[in-house]
């Protein structure tokens, strides 16, 4: 790969997949991590389905699935006694729209060599012993730093330039310090966790295991991996978790069998373990100038509700197609300010969800009671805003849709940046996914795909949905002008496929042409309502990131959309 134009500060889900983005859109970057070696520790644990969906057009999914677990049930203890099983999230069915309906869970660690093994496919490793120092920046570069250190004591500077940086270092970090960026919230001083990977005989591995309850002190097990590892994770006071910490697997042991109480169960090993205590607290800004800031050093938040390595990736992938554009001099500056105004809402929101739900379980002295209508802990099952299929951007200023009235446009309108309030779809929303198209070719028709497998983290994706035709033929005729102008328009920069209910127009320089065999593309993107609006062809155009960046009906509307989005 050709002399780097990004530097990624910190190799984690954050900063993996910000480089895995950038990668495949032919970006080339330097991802350094100050750690001397890979991170263990299973730490964030839960996948939601929105990030699952990201990490299929990013081709990770499968392996996440091959070594993940679906989401067992919660099962709470009295010592030996088994008080109460239930689902501890509320589990779904897939749909058309929605291939992943539930998380899965996965180690973090395994998570990150997943992302790592993908981006050394494409020529890219991480430079573990590597440290930002410091940086300075101008309207043109960024020179950054750098110390190199190794395992036998040696060190050298480096100083590099580059276009742009990502800080993904953590809360900790060097980089959103350096730029003088607020980090407004609070610590939790009196509460702390302990978590840590462990081997554990006599827990059932059937279900995420639950001992103990708040007031005296909550152990709950995971099962990760292969028997017997557990993910761990345990609350007390800062003084008794402090001390368990620093005295080591006999202190750890002791503990857990207070705590647990059942001779049973026996702790084994632990390879790692750590004190944690709540922070909640978001940056004022996301970037200065050529330099962003993303994930945990950008926000950090309670663990309840899953949320941290989703969110962070998130931010990567809305941050790195962007920047990407940037770096091609494809894009107006105005556009890489819309990673801060789009994603900082949502983090926001986010901090208000996890914290209440962590302020409802720290509560809760009823997990163990056969009672279920006491136990605030139900609100796991209720909160399907976690799974993030709801997040949206309808308020930002790069989406359009032309379909609502103007009193409904960004400005005017109460948004749940979020989660949803209805079912109708509209410019902002998460793309739904539609199986079941059959693309046609000079030879006929081929293999039956799903729009999932179409989009990618490099390309806009325009689905132009012709109007309903009857009767249907078996012959094709010349596509109505209105088509043409819009097929015209999109130009040869961006990819654009046709989907259609009813028929299939093969057109002279299309990409692809597909057949929308069981009507699952026209209901997902509500288009039988739109051309009940306006007899018109109905365009939808999904951004990169997989969020629909339009609806539009004519050529005006095309270029509008990505008039915001190009030069």
């Amino acid at each position: 790969m050709s002399s780097p134009q990004v530097l990624i500060v910190g190799a984690g889900p954050c900063g993996l997949a910000a480089a895995l983005v950038l990668c495949k859109n032919g970006i080339p970057v330097r991802l350094i991590e100050k750690a001397l070696d890979y991170q263990v520790g299973d730490r964030g644990t839960a996948i939601q389905p929105r990030i699952l969906e990201l990490f299929r057009i990013l081709g990770l999914v499968t392996d996440v699935f091959d070594n993940s677990i679906e989401p067992p049930q919660m099962r709470a203890y009295d010592g030996k006694t088994i008080m109460r099983t239930w689902d501890f999230v509320h589990k779904e069915a897939p749909t058309p729209a929605v291939p992943y309906p539930n998380a899965r869970m996965l180690g973090q660690w395994s998570t990150e060599g997943i992302l790592r093994s993908h981006l050394s496919r494409l020529g890219v490793t991480v430079e573990l012993g590597t440290e930002l120092v410091d940086f300075t920046q101008d309207a043109h570069k960024v020179t950054a730093n750098l110390l190199k250190r190794d395992k036998g004591g040696s060190s050298e500077n480096e100083t590099l330039e580059v276009d742009w940086v990502i800080g993904a270092d953590g809360a900790r970090g060097v980089t959103r310090k350096h730029l003088g960026i607020n980090f407004w919230g609070e610590t939790l001083e009196k509460q702390a966790f302990l978590v840590a990977d462990v081997d554990m005989e006599g827990v059932d591995r059937k279900y995420r295991a639950a001992y103990g309850n708040i007031a005296t002190g909550l152990a709950v097990t995971l099962p990760l991996g292969r028997a017997p590892h557990f993910s761990l994770v345990s609350n007390g006071t800062p003084e008794e978790i402090q001390q368990v910490v620093d005295g080591g697997f006999d202190a750890l042991k002791a503990y857990l069998s207070k705590v647990m109480k059942d001779e049973s169960v026996v702790l084994t090993k632990c390879a790692w373990v750590s004190y944690f205590r709540p922070n909640i607290r978001c940056a004022d800004k996301f970037n200065v100038g050529r330099v962003f800031i993303a994930g945990d050093g950008a926000h950090v938040h309670s663990p309840m509700g899953g949320q941290g390595l989703n969110s962070s990736v998130q931010d990567s992938v809305n941050l790195a197609w962007k920047l990407s554009l940037a770096v091609k001099n494809l894009s107006p500056p105005s556009l890489l300010s819309t990673y801060e105004t789009e994603r900082m809402p949502l983090i926001k929101e986010m901090l208000k969800l996890t914290t209440s739900l962590h302020t409802e379980s720290m509560s809760d002295r009823n997990m163990a009671s056969n009672d279920t209508s006491k136990s605030v802990n139900q609100s796991w099952v209720r909160e399907n805003v976690f799974k993030q299929l709801g997040v949206n951007y309808q308020w930002s200023e790069i989406v359009l849709d032309q379909r609502l009235d103007a009193k409904e446009n960004v400005g005017n309108k109460a948004y749940t940046p979020y989660g949803k309030d209805d079912e109708f779809i509209q410019a902002g929303d998460r793309a739904p996914d539609a199986p079941n198209l059959v693309p046609i070719t000079a030879e006929g028709r081929t293999k039956p795909t799903t729009l999932f497998d179409l989009l990618t983290p490099f390309t806009h994706t325009a689905l132009v949905f012709e109007l309903p035709q009857s009767p249907p033929t078996d012959t094709e005729p010349p596509s109505p002008a209105s088509t043409r102008d819009i097929l015209d328009a999109l130009g040869n920069t961006i990819r654009m496929d046709i989907a259609s209910s009813i028929r299939t127009l093969v057109l002279a320089g299309l990409n692809q042409v597909l057949v929308d065999t069981q009507g699952h593309a026209r209901r997902a993107y509500d288009v039988d309502a739109s051309q009940a609006r306006k007899a018109l062809p109905s365009v939808v155009i999904i951004r990169p990131d997989t969020y629909i960046g339009a609806f539009v009906y004519d050529v005006q509307g095309v270029e509008k959309y990505f008039s915001k989005i190009f030069v």
